[in-house]
């Protein structure tokens, strides 16, 4: 009882050092006006990996959660860290399909997190072969109507099954709740970067590409979606723990 208090203290105690170190570099940079500071975006993105490490656990849901922002670190390093003030177009272009290939292994790590959710065997088939249809239905039929490059193909493919996982967590919402909102926070960050790279594409307003860029509102998405992952995986209880 004492070893579990004494536990219990010491979450509280470093989920409120890592969100105040996390909020104060936020604020900081916004107050600054300088939110193109890579070198503290990646910073912010390691501390939620970290503090997911410090709870790691032996569950493999912990060991999961753990591995996906584990994994968003790796992709970052190529789409944030290593293309920062690249002007070599070519040299850009190859880091962030790295990146983004990388961040394809984070949704096949979360779809396995879903696997896990899902109790049934129907369930998780249905969980595989939607994923599967969304994926043949857009490969076969959006080029028909756009022209997509390989980066914008394997894209659509990374936020099909980030939708589906996201759907898959939001029918456990109820233990599964700090994951969620971590997660739509993410997924949001990506359609607003979907959004801003697809513009002219999809035919969206510049004012509003230019408000998305100008306040740089991916960041205010990512960062914390980030954490409240690493929080959950840090707080889930052990029956959630399965």
């Amino acid at each position: 009882m004492e070893k579990s208090r004494s536990l219990k203290i010491f979450k509280i105690v470093m989920t409120i050092l890592f969100a105040g170190l996390i909020l104060g570099t936020m604020i900081w940079l916004t107050l600054k006006g300088d939110l193109d500071r890579p070198y503290l975006t990646y910073g912010c993105v390691g501390a939620s990996f970290l503090f997911a490490l410090i709870f790691i656990g032996k569950s493999a849901s912990k060991l999961l959660l753990t591995l996906a922002l584990g994994t968003a670190v790796a992709a970052d390093y190529f789409l944030i860290f290593a293309n920062s003030g690249l002007a070599d177009p070519t040299a850009y272009a190859q880091n962030q399909l790295i990146g983004l290939c990388i961040f394809c292994g984070l949704q096949f790590v979360l779809m396995v997190y879903t696997l896990l959710l899902n109790k049934g065997v129907g369930t998780r088939i249905v969980n595989i072969a939607t994923r599967i249809a969304l994926c043949l239905i857009a490969y076969f039929v959006i080029p028909l109507y756009f022209s997509l490059g390989t980066i914008e193909m394997i894209a659509v493919m990374y936020i099909i099954n980030f939708a589906v996982s996201l759907f898959m967590v939001a029918v456990h919402i109820k233990t599964q709740w700090l994951l969620f909102l971590g997660m739509l926070l993410f997924f949001a960050c990506d359609i607003i970067i979907g959004l801003t790279l697809g513009a002219g594409l999809l035919g969206i307003s510049t004012n509003v590409v230019d408000f998305l860029v100008r306040y740089n509102i991916q960041f205010y998405c990512y960062i914390p979606g980030l954490f409240l992952i690493a929080a959950h995986s840090a707080w889930c209880r052990k029956k959630e723990q399965k």
